[in-house]
Order: C-alpha cells, then sequence, then structure tokens
C-alpha cells in the first residue's frame, strides 16, 4: 500500500515537471518567434534604402483588396 502512495505521488511530480517544462518552452518561442505586434518597436536598420522606395500609400496595391487602416 506504501508502495502505490509513492509511486502517485512521483506521477504527480513527473506530470508537473513536464508541464512546467512544456510552459517553459512555450514561453522561450513566443519570446523567440518575431510577432508582428512585437516588431512595431523594432527601429529599422537601413533608412536611408527605404526612402529612397516609396510607397504610394493613396492607393493600394490590390485594387480589388481593401486596406485595413
Amino acid at each position: 500500500m506504501m508502495q502505490l502512495s509513492s509511486d502517485t505521488q512521483c506521477n504527480k511530480h513527473s506530470l508537473l515537471n513536464v508541464m512546467n517544462r512544456f510552459i517553459a518552452a512555450a514561453n522561450n518561442m513566443d519570446e523567440t518567434i518575431m510577432v508582428p505586434s512585437f516588431l512595431r518597436d523594432v527601429p529599422l536598420e537601413d533608412q536611408d534604402s527605404q526612402a529612397s522606395v516609396s510607397p504610394n500609400n493613396n492607393e493600394p496595391s490590390f485594387p480589388s483588396k481593401q486596406r485595413d487602416m
């Protein structure tokens, strides 16, 4: 009977350990992957080359598609 309770305790710790490792891996992926909301605060590295290409913001590049903003 004592072995059953110790096995249950071991399994419980094992499950918590796996869950903690999964959460840590998911958090690491959230920080590593460049999600567009994270890219808003990233400065442009080469602003001079971007200035030479000025897109026309008045007209969408695809007339059939609507702009979000």
